[in-house]
């Protein structure tokens, strides 16, 4: 921890892997906001960089709004098969990207963000914040064997769930504080039916496992770790929006109903009250 309490008008945030779960972003953001924090840095992996970018440039209403008009038809008219580097190959995801975004650059952007991605060509994380940033989602949400990886600079690069799940470090070794964590990984469900997965399910299984305990070696700098419970949410469950974004508002009230986020004039207020009261 950083100290006693979280001030609110000095927030960073690193969002986390999730696929559909990264929907909860939403919520927290939301809420966030709502209570009066300002957010002042953001980095995201995977779903967590799209959500982070789209607040970072002001347009969170957007995908949010396009997410709760989607059906379960809808969501899987939305996925082009390739038969090459994945299943998806992609085209039609960056088609709504770039609708919503348009050729952003990071530089374009309202506050700063910082997108994990892993190069495949030398198995390394890679933390881009240059150039453009519908690039570099693309590249963050490249889940192996399900997303065709994409070539960006010279590179071919992967989910940045592979390395970084939550990127915490990302923030704090760029000298921001009061970083708030989001972690969709933190309790990995026991199958309710132990049969034989299919190709994709056995995939993001994989993934899922794979982000669940690399995430605890990621989270040690965060002041705060906020954890939507989103139990049985499938990679492409698009479509049940509204549940996983009234998830993540949920989980963010849970801390500050415990009083972890506080205005910090506030908090000083309150800490020399404590001392004239001989209760600290």
């Amino acid at each position: 921890m950083f100290g006693r309490y979280i001030d609110k008008k000095n927030i960073s945030l690193a969002l986390g892997s999730g696929s559909a779960k990264g929907i909860a972003h939403i919520g927290v953001i939301n809420r966030l906001v709502e209570m009066g924090c300002k957010i002042n840095a953001l980095a995201g992996t995977s779903a967590g960089a799209v959500m982070a970018a789209y607040y970072a440039a002001g347009k969170l209403h957007l995908i949010e709004e396009y997410l709760l008009s989607l059906n379960a038809k809808k969501t899987f008219n939305k996925l082009d098969l390739s038969f090459s580097g994945g299943f998806i190959g992609g085209k039609k995801f960056v088609n709504i990207l770039t609708e919503h975004l348009g050729d952003i650059k990071f530089d374009d952007l309202n506050i700063p963000l910082y997108v994990v991605v892993t190069n495949f060509d030398i198995g390394r994380e890679e933390v881009l914040n240059s150039g453009s940033v519908v690039d570099a989602l693309r590249a963050s949400i490249a889940v192996p064997g399900i997303f065709k990886p994409h070539f960006y600079n010279g590179a071919y690069y992967v989910d940045g769930a592979i390395t970084n799940p939550v990127p915490v470090d990302v923030l704090y070794d760029r000298g921001y504080k009061n970083i708030i964590a989001v972690n969709l990984n933190h309790n990995i469900h026991a199958r309710v039916k132990s049969s034989m997965p299919s190709i994709i399910s056995s995939l993001s299984r994989t993934i899922e496992i794979v982000t669940g305990y690399l995430t605890s070696t990621r989270v040690n700098n965060a002041a705060e770790i906020i954890t939507p419970d989103i139990e049985g949410i499938r990679m492409f469950d698009l479509y049940k929006a509204k549940d996983i974004i009234d998830e993540g508002i949920r989980a963010t009230n849970t801390i500050f109903k415990h009083g972890k986020i506080e205005d910090k004039c506030d908090s000083k207020t309150k800490k020399i009250v404590r001392i004239l009261s001989g209760r600290d």
